[in-house]
């Protein structure tokens, strides 16, 4: 016979399910209590992170115009950017890696103990005779009359950047010559970059590209901070009464000092270049000189205040991505002097 419960006994047993429950839900409570705080904290954490890299860059901001405005050697670097070699772990003893299985790379020294990387594509048509041929080949080739194309790259990489093998192409499809070549302190060439060194190496591989030409014109194409080595060298060949039979400036500028304001990063920070600022151009207020066309991408091209300036007897016309044709009629206004064309 079962006996009946007391009231005390129901209470203990009432006591001992309260006691238990809050037991159990304790330690979920505190679990939820300790997500919290770790989200909290690791938001926390966060936001002083951002803060430190956002104060850094502030820092780098600041300082690193400073240092360009009292280090002249950093403003040479920044102009030539000669050690940024793109594309990365090019052999340029192997065009035939970027596609030029028509050229040649070989080494003239301009002086002494200076040798500068040079590359010679020759027109397409070319292509299968070029396989396997000595550099003897390649030269006797230049005697051909088939035109040559000196080609003084911009400013950073190598006479094996990817936009200029692409031109090389082009211009080896249309049935040129192509001589291009790494300035000192450029790719594998010795020594280090200068505005007179520049000058010097074009200058030298002109005088040995002319040469060997036998017949056919030789045309100096210059691009972006090229185009500076381009008319000091023609200025210079205008000088000793031997200029080229045309001059191609692609991407010109006025000069050093207003193509740096243009930088984004020096549009806060103007900062003075003193380096190849006598690569002076301006651009006439008429159209482009008598004999010459040229193809204009998006329109006119751009109204630069500038004094006029004149390179062998012809006024230059400065402009951006200009595609040219070239042309070999002599200017009207010297009939009997032999003056190149200027197209830009």
């Amino acid at each position: 016979m079962r006996k009946r419960r007391t009231s005390g006994e129901q209470e203990e047993r009432d006591d001992a399910l309260e006691n238990a429950a809050e037991e159990t839900s304790r330690p979920a409570a505190d679990s939820a209590l300790g997500m919290k705080i770790f989200t909290g904290s690791r938001r926390g954490s966060a936001m002083a992170k951002a803060r430190r890299a956002g104060l850094w860059l502030l820092l780098v901001y600041l300082c690193v115009p400073l240092l360009v405005k009292l280090c002249p050697s950093i403003q040479a670097k920044l102009v030539f950017l000669n050690f940024v070699r793109i594309p990365f772990f090019l052999d340029l003893k192997r065009p035939s890696d970027v596609g030029l299985n028509h050229t040649l790379n070989f080494y003239l020294q301009p002086q002494q103990a200076l040798n500068i990387g040079v590359w010679h594509t020759v027109p397409a048509g070319m292509w299968q005779d070029a396989q396997g041929k000595s550099q003897e080949w390649f030269e006797s080739t230049l005697s051909s009359a088939h035109p040559a194309i000196l080609y003084l790259h911009g400013n950073t990489g190598t006479r094996g950047g990817d936009h200029r093998v692409e031109l090389y192409k082009v211009l080896s499809s249309s049935g040129y010559h192509v001589v291009a070549f790494d300035y000192r302190g450029w790719g594998d060439s010795d020594g280090s970059p200068s505005e007179g060194g520049m000058t010097a190496d074009a200058l030298f591989v002109y005088r040995w590209l002319k040469e060997k030409r036998a017949q056919g014109g030789v045309y100096v194409w210059g691009h972006s901070l090229g185009t500076g080595v381009a008319t000091n060298l023609v200025r210079q060949l205008c000088d000793r009464g031997s200029p080229p039979d045309a001059l191609i400036l692609e991407s010109p500028f006025t000069n050093i000092r207003e193509e740096a304001k243009s930088h984004p990063f020096a549009t806060h920070q103007p900062y003075p270049l003193s380096r190849l600022d006598s690569a002076r151009r301006g651009r006439p207020r008429g159209s482009f000189p008598p004999g010459q066309e040229a193809v204009r991408d998006g329109g006119p091209l751009p109204q630069l205040e500038q004094p006029q300036s004149e390179l062998c007897g012809l006024p230059v016309v400065a402009g951006l991505q200009a595609q040219v044709h070239l042309q070999e009629s002599p200017p009207a206004q010297h009939p009997q002097e032999k003056t190149p064309n200027i197209l830009i």
